[in-house]
């Protein structure tokens, strides 16, 4: 019966987050537009409530915070259907700034906390890891405006947070053990509450952003990061090697993917370079591939995100 539940209230929810998809936006940098009959304002708004209830309620089965546990789901579903809400009530210029800045204020303390609470390996992934770019993007635009930099912020703020729900490094039973939940402390772990939350506000950010078109989706200026990420890709080639570090997840700490261990191993080409008396090993062809893979990957996303605002421009 509880799963019953628990399945009928999901699909609510991803019913209601569709159906604020659909009715919020009118058109890029018009705001979002109100639901217009009083039956819908009520599903709107009583839904949000309903989910504000029931992720109070979650926070007892905090331990073991497991994958797809009912509080993992439901802060990813509160986050999303937030930016909704955000999107709902703060739609002018002014306001969006005002958003803008309330989420660089949150990112900021976030980022303090990694450095305050973290051990000695997340130095060796932070600040230059890509969810963590994304962060500190969201800090800058207050004050730095830059198309490209917004886009990357959108798309991988987007791939961030879903690969993070699915792949999340400190779910018991995930593919590694990158942070070990202590004792009884399940979910009020630190670093997992700082995880957690990091990535489930990107949805929050990025849907807001998406449905009051703070941010334009354009593939080209997506894929114009690659003028910098190339270059930081082959500096953390020596880099993590240099520090035993995982900056781009192109390191040997638990943070890598298997898969991506696995192919650079699997790799033919391999040349090892020794500068300064240290002795680099350099993988040719996995480098390539991992960066044609990355371009491909990040091109379908943000053309994913454009063709998903002009659905929504078209429902408006």
């Amino acid at each position: 019966m509880a799963a019953v539940t628990l399945s009928l209230i999901v699909v609510f929810s991803l019913f209601g987050m569709a159906y604020a998809f659909f009715t919020l936006v009118k058109k890029p940098g018009a705001g979002s537009a109100a639901p217009g009959s009083p039956a819908k304002r009520v599903f709107f708004h009583g839904g949000f409530a309903l989910a504000t209830l029931l992720l109070g309620i979650s926070f007892i089965t905090h331990y073991p915070y497991t994958r797809y546990n009912f509080l993992h789901i439901m802060i990813y579903l509160w986050c999303a259907w937030a930016g909704a809400i955000l999107a709902f009530y703060f739609k002018t210029e002014k306001q969006k700034n005002i958003v803008s800045i309330l989420f660089a204020a949150l990112y900021l303390f976030f980022i303090l906390l990694k450095f305050t609470f973290t051990d000695r390996n997340f130095y060796l992934r932070l600040p230059l890891n890509i969810c963590n770019i994304v962060l500190v993007i969201i800090v800058l635009r207050v004050f730095v405006k830059s198309r490209m930099l917004d886009n990357y912020a959108l798309t991988l703020g987007f791939l961030g947070a879903v690969m993070n729900f699915f792949m999340g490094a400190w779910h018991n039973g995930s593919y590694n053990t990158a942070i070990v939940i202590p004792g009884e402390l399940g979910f009020y772990y630190i670093q997992v509450i700082e995880a957690t939350l990091v990535h489930s506000f990107f949805l929050t950010f990025c849907l807001y952003a998406l449905l009051t078109g703070m941010i334009i989706p354009d593939v080209k200026e997506m894929t114009k990061n690659f003028i910098w990420i190339v270059p930081f890709f082959a500096v953390f080639v020596f880099t993590n090697q240099l520090y035993g570090g995982d900056f781009f997840f192109t390191g040997t700490l638990r943070d890598t993917p298997p898969p991506l261990i696995a192919l650079y191993r699997a790799m033919p080409f391999v040349f090892t370079v020794t500068i300064g008396g240290r002795l680099f090993e350099i993988n040719i062809l996995d480098n390539l591939i991992v960066i044609a893979l990355s371009f491909s990957v990040l091109t379908a996303a943000s053309w994913g995100l454009v063709k998903a605002r002009g659905i929504l421009e078209k429902t408006g």
